[in-house]
């Protein structure tokens, strides 16, 4: 039988892992908020699919990514809603993606 330490440092790698490959996910924008809706954590599929980096973008609310027409029908505030009711919120929908702009 495992000892608690061993099973602590198995649970750690185990997380560790799961971690990883999250954050690794490019298909896929998978980001935790807070329940205010402020972005806590942001993978690379977030990045790639809407434009912000980890660094532009924690601490920033959710409500940032829908468009006005969302925004005015309450749709961040439900999408944390369903997240504090199930323990995440999915969505396809439209969202704002951040500006690029290329010089040259």
């Amino acid at each position: 039988m495992e000892n608690f330490t061993e099973r602590r440092a198995t649970y750690r790698r185990t997380d560790d892992v799961y971690q990883k490959a999250i954050e690794d996910i490019r298909d896929y924008a998978i980001f935790l908020t807070d329940p205010d809706g402020n972005i806590t954590n942001w993978n690379l599929g977030a990045q790639h699919i809407l434009g912000f980096s980890q660094e532009e973008i924690i601490g920033k609310n959710l409500s940032k990514f829908f468009i006005p027409e969302d925004r005015a029908k309450g749709a961040p505030q439900q999408e944390l809603e369903t997240a504090a009711t199930h323990g995440r919120a999915e969505d396809e929908r439209w969202h704002m993606r951040r500006e690029v702009r290329v010089s040259g």
